[in-house]
């Protein structure tokens, strides 16, 4: 499945895009022109995740080199308008979410900002800031455009405020649900109602400094240099990044990052007889670690 690229391949175009709000973008700039220490890099009914939860089964083939743990951490990076992040929270997550056994041996973080840059006050233009004194620093630019930074920000601040993965990742699967015909201003709001959740208070974060400093720190963690990310969406598991998990084959390297016993889902996924070093030759040319 293909990917979105990192910043990096994007910066031409977005700073033609750039150009047209007045916003001078470096075609190499420095680190200290940005917030972050680095350059920043079938659609389903919409609720029918919540009334019957349908998932798709994973076949992915993983990776001996993913450590096992009792309880397995998960990290997605992502950005909420990339059509293969929408698919992964939309299939993958719903499915291993669903099951509440499985949950309770996962430590999930999500981190919504992607291919996206932060781009300081000082780098913007007099034109810019002249037109629009009501904006506020520093400035975003997505890879999906102003309606994904929206959605960054708004999935940010419900991360800030709801505090636990329990809360706040359905609003991301019911967000993805919708795919991307319709606008985040629709999706956010009318799951965010669906799911009990006090939008008012979320607004007044997305229109505040908070949203931004929030953003700007899920930048700071999607461009780590030792994360060595080159695409979204990019998964995680017990600090190995697993290939197969980023083309939303995730239950399966997600399981095998589990000491045993298993919750029933994995062994489910796996069948009887099938041992660790049989699932490691998969399906992959030249398999993985073979």
């Amino acid at each position: 499945m293909p990917r979105f690229a990192n910043a990096q391949t994007l910066l031409v175009g977005l700073t033609l895009f750039s150009a047209a709000l007045g916003i001078q973008v470096e075609l190499q700039p420095s680190a200290s022109s940005l917030a972050s220490p680095t350059n920043l890099a079938a659609h389903s009914g919409p609720f029918d995740w919540m009334k019957k939860l349908l998932g798709r089964s994973s076949s992915s083939h993983k990776a001996v080199d993913i450590p096992a743990t009792k309880v397995v951490k998960l990290e997605i990076y992502y950005e909420t308008l990339c059509p293969y992040c929408l698919s992964l929270f939309n299939e993958s997550v719903r499915e291993i979410f669903k099951d509440e056994e499985l949950m309770k041996r996962v430590d999930i973080h999500i981190y919504p900002f992607g291919n996206a840059m932060v781009i300081a006050k000082e780098n913007i233009s007099k034109g810019y800031q002249f037109w629009h004194e009501q904006a506020v620093y520093p400035v975003f630019k997505c890879q999906h455009e102003d309606q994904e930074c929206l959605g960054n920000m708004i999935q940010a601040c419900a991360i800030d405020q709801l505090k636990t993965p329990e809360l706040y990742v359905p609003l991301t699967i019911c967000m993805s649900s919708f795919g991307s015909q319709f606008g985040i201003e629709k999706t956010s709001y009318e799951c965010g109602v669906q799911l009990g959740i006090d939008m008012h208070s979320i607004k007044d974060c997305v229109d505040s400094r908070t949203g931004s400093e929030l953003l700007a720190e899920l930048g700071n963690e999607s461009t780590r240099p030792e994360l060595n990310r080159t695409h979204v969406p990019w998964v995680v598991i017990n600090g190995v990044h697993e290939d197969a998990a980023d083309d939303g084959k995730l239950l399966e390297p997600l399981c095998l990052g589990l000491e045993e016993p298993r919750p029933s889902l994995c062994n489910k996924t796996f069948g009887s007889g099938m041992s660790r070093s049989a699932l490691a030759c998969g399906g992959k040319k030249g398999g993985h670690g073979c």
